[in-house]
């Protein structure tokens, strides 16, 4: 089958829910907008539901790699969430809706073992948060949580629309930096280095 036209399938797709909704994109719509013969679309995709699990899938994969992307773990801690929060806002220049995509298909039920094979793709964020709380240096918080104060904010920040059209200077950057350290830190000044 050609990548392509999956490609195409899966990008108009996505267009056409942040326009629409989950619910407002039809199959004629996707037809419409990739150019692709219903027939064709049904050749890639079983139905409506495989499509948008398939989109989901290539989104959380797709998103993972660019905030994973050069997380060392033998970097201190402190190095690893600026890396993290970095490569989000990089993930945000090249591609401004991702997080809004994400969040909107988010909400579409999944099997737990869906949910487990998606999360995988997060290990070395899920890693950084359980090694930072194994080593006294974050709140006595789940994993999850610690993920929510560190990370939670600048997600949250580029899934609002317009909101991501504004960049972030360095010093602006190196603020909010700060503040997300010190939200997960037990001890936020002395931890500096870590």
């Amino acid at each position: 089958m050609d990548d392509d036209k999956r490609q195409l399938i899966l990008d108009a797709t996505s267009k056409l829910i942040l326009q629409h909704g989950l619910h407002g994109t039809s199959m004629s719509k996707i037809v419409k907008a990739s150019g692709v013969p219903m027939g064709t679309i049904y050749r890639y995709f079983k139905d409506k539901d495989s499509l948008i699990a398939e989109l989901y899938h290539d989104i959380v994969k797709q998103t993972a790699a660019y905030v994973c992307k050069d997380l060392d773990e033998k970097q201190p801690l402190r190095k690893q969430l600026e890396q993290i929060i970095k490569n989000i806002i990089e993930l945000n220049k090249v591609h401004p809706d991702r997080f809004l995509s994400k969040a909107i298909l988010d909400i579409v039920p999944r099997s737990d073992a869906e949910r487990i094979a998606l999360e995988t793709h997060f290990k070395p964020v899920q890693r950084f948060a359980e090694r930072g709380i194994e080593a006294g240096i974050f709140k006595p918080l789940p994993a999850e949580l610690i993920l929510t104060l560190a990370i939670g904010p600048i997600e949250w920040y580029f899934q609002v629309p317009h909101f991501h059209e504004h960049s972030f200077t360095a010093e602006q950057q190196a603020i909010f930096i700060d503040a997300c350290w010190e939200a997960i830190c037990l001890n936020p000044a002395t931890t500096k280095d870590n």
